[in-house]
């Protein structure tokens, strides 16, 4: 599924082939600005979600599947848009992820649902979590007040860090065919990602959805 960094990547994309910022991304939404429309139109992609850029120009959202492939909303400006997502994990500063973090020190939610709730931080899928989680040790199906959260807003900012170097360079690579990556995405940039915990370390359960975490050997 299409996360934070995908639709980073996605709308940095149609950006470039268009030349023009007709996109901006949020979390796991895109925003598509036209000066000819007055309302800014919002597009998630769930798992099957897609772009298509017609020879005509013309972009137009897809589905490869008939189920989770996201939602469509009209909006009146960007704030109105924004105003249910928290900080957004693709540009926060340090210093906010930092605080955002010293407020789930006390919660007794697991940490793997505080970091893919969207009204915490947007952006942040199970997929990116179990990386995040898994690069410090920590479990997403125990408590944060359990565990030490001392290095985890480090770790979301190296995994940031990680994502963008190596979108950026796919797509700095493929500046004569933006169309043809457009078209392509998200499945694209998937081999693109040396994960290392998700779907390679110990399998667990955080409700009905499938999670992966590291343990010390």
């Amino acid at each position: 599924m299409a996360e934070g960094p995908e639709l980073w990547f996605l709308s940095n994309a149609i950006n470039t082939h268009y030349e023009m910022p007709i996109t901006s991304n949020y979390g796991k939404h895109m925003f598509i600005h036209s000066p000819e429309a007055p309302t800014i139109k919002d597009w998630t992609y769930g798992e099957r979600g897609r772009v298509k850029i017609s020879k005509d120009l013309s972009m137009r959202k897809v589905s490869s599947g008939n189920v989770l492939v996201g939602f469509e909303n009209d909006w009146e400006n960007i704030e109105e848009a924004k105003k249910n997502l928290g900080i957004n994990w693709m540009m926060a500063n340090y210093d906010d992820i930092v605080a955002l973090v010293d407020t789930w020190r006390p919660s007794k939610r697991t940490l793997g649902a505080l970091l893919t709730d969207q009204s915490e931080i947007a952006g942040i899928g199970i997929v990116w979590a179990c990386e995040i989680l898994g690069a410090v040790y920590l479990d997403p199906t125990k408590r944060a007040c359990d565990q030490e959260l001392t290095y985890l807003a480090g770790s979301m900012m190296n995994l940031r860090v990680y994502a963008k170097y190596i979108y950026s360079d796919y797509l700095f690579a493929h500046q004569e065919r933006l169309d043809e990556i457009v078209n392509e995405w998200p499945h694209n940039l998937f081999p693109l990602r040396e994960l290392i915990i998700y779907e390679k370390c110990d399998p667990v359960k955080l409700g009905v959805r499938q999670w992966y975490k590291r343990t010390f050997q």
